[in-house]
Order: structure tokens, then C-alpha cells, then sequence
């Protein structure tokens, strides 16, 4: 009899309920002066701090308690620049600065992270980049092994489907890893409507700021000039809906007849 060959693709797929949330938020501000730029985003960055270290409280390792609503938090990136304002008969009239700062949160706690991302619409001069949603690291590599075993054990499934019709017994002789991933880890920033050059999902990128709960002395920029923060209106609650994550694997296996057939 004739050796009998089926190359058949196994995969698998594991839903599950994310265990972090992650909040990326963008702290803007422009102005005639750097010191006033430098006192928007100083002070807005550092209620924002205060927000999510409130959150975050720490054991004597350094290591979050077990009830903190914020895992980690961080600055991720810093931007500052200048730009000539033209007047008329193509004569630069004046500089205006400009200065951003991005941090991200990680939340265990969603309602507190819905609370907050709530509380952060009210800025003015805060962008909510984007939210995402994603599995511990012991969960992934729980799931890693998982889904593997299950994309094998589907392409086992589909040979032995083919192999009891025709009346034929097969082995695996060649296994090729086909990779994992995950779906919904992270959302994508939202795209910037109607030729909008900055803002996120909720921000708007405009000059004011929020409320003030202590300025600093310092600044991005030098020394800060007093500014008394614009009033941040009230808002409804927000609530924010965890996105599944869907992990899949996938598996290419070769199969051939067993020798004695």
C-alpha cells in the first residue's frame, strides 16, 4: 500500500477577561512665554502624579499592596518647542511655546480607572490617548501553554477525521510552530477627526488646565510664574467596558502512515 502523507493546520482560541487596564494621557499647553508654558504643564502633570501615586501605595518591598487600584505608573515621553506666529507681510510677529508630557497608568482596579479617566475629561489640557487592556504576565504564559497543546490536539482531531473515512492509520512526523498572539491588548489611539492636529479620546488640547491641588516651584522650562488654573466643569460618570482579549496559537503537522500499513 501506498504511504499515505496529510499536512493539516491546528489553532486555538482563549478568551479572557483582562486583569490590567492602562490609561495614556497626555498632559499639553501653549503660551507667549515658557514660564507659562512651563507652569500649564508643571502643575497639571503633577496633580496627575499625585492622582495616581494616591492609588498606588507601596509595602515595604516597593512592591504595590494588594489593594492598590494602580499597579505601576510612569512618564513615558516629554516634548517641547517653539513656533514663529507669522503677521503680516510675511514678518514673524512673535514666538509661541508649546510643551506636552505623556504617562501612562496601570490600573487593576477598573472602576477606579473609569473614576479617573472621568475626572481627567474635565481637563482641558489633557488628552486621553488611549485605554488598553491586558493579561498578567504569569496569565500569558499560562495561556501560551495552553493554546498551544489545544492547536495541536486540533490538528490531531482534523488527520484522524480524514484518516477514519479512508480506513488509514497516520503518525505525526513534522510539527511547524505557526506563533501566538493577542488580540485587544491594546486599543489604538483614535483617529483625529475633521483635521484635528492634536487631541485623543477625549481631550481637546486647548491652553487651560485643572484644578490646582499645590503648584511646585520648579518647571519644565525654569522658573514658573503664578497662573491661576481655569475652573473644570462638572461631568457624569464615566464608565468604562473592559475589551475581551483573544489569545490564539497556531500549529502546521505533518502526518504519515504508520510503517507496518
Amino acid at each position: 500500500m501506498a504511504p499515505l502523507q496529510i499536512t493539516v493546520g491546528g489553532s486555538s482560541v482563549i478568551i479572557r477577561q483582562p486583569e490590567r487596564g492602562l490609561l495614556n494621557v497626555t498632559v499639553n499647553a501653549e503660551g507667549t512665554t515658557r514660564e507659562m508654558v512651563s507652569n500649564k504643564v508643571t502643575e497639571t502633570s503633577n496633580e496627575l502624579s499625585k492622582i495616581f501615586k494616591d492609588l498606588s501605595p507601596k509595602n515595604e518591598s516597593g512592591d504595590p499592596t494588594a489593594d492598590a487600584a494602580v499597579v505601576t505608573y510612569s512618564s513615558t515621553s516629554l516634548r517641547t518647542w517653539r513656533w514663529n506666529v507669522q503677521g503680516g507681510a510675511n514678518c514673524f510677529r512673535t514666538q509661541e511655546y508649546h510643551g506636552n508630557l505623556s504617562l501612562v497608568a496601570v490600573f487593576r482596579d477598573f472602576a477606579k480607572m473609569s473614576e479617573v479617566a472621568g475626572k481627567l475629561v474635565r481637563y482641558s489640557n489633557v488628552d486621553i490617548n488611549s485605554i488598553g487592556w491586558e493579561l498578567t504576565a504569569a496569565t500569558k504564559k499560562a495561556l501560551s501553554s495552553e493554546s498551544r497543546k489545544e492547536a495541536i490536539r486540533d490538528a490531531v482531531q482534523k488527520a484522524t477525521d480524514y484518516t477514519d473515512v479512508i480506513g488509514r492509520k497516520v503518525v505525526a512526523v513534522e510539527i511547524h510552530d505557526g506563533g501566538n498572539s493577542a488580540f485587544g491588548v491594546l486599543a489604538r489611539p483614535v483617529p483625529m477627526p475633521f483635521g484635528v492636529s492634536s487631541g485623543g479620546l477625549f481631550g481637546n488640547g486647548a491652553t487651560g488646565f485643572g484644578q490646582n491641588t499645590g503648584g511646585g516651584s520648579g518647571g519644565l522650562f525654569g522658573s514658573i510664574a503664578n497662573n491661576t488654573p481655569a475652573p473644570v466643569p462638572s461631568a457624569p460618570p464615566l464608565d468604562l467596558t473592559p475589551q475581551e482579549i483573544q489569545y490564539t496559537s497556531s500549529v502546521q503537522v505533518k502526518f504519515e502512515s504508520v510503517p507496518d500499513e
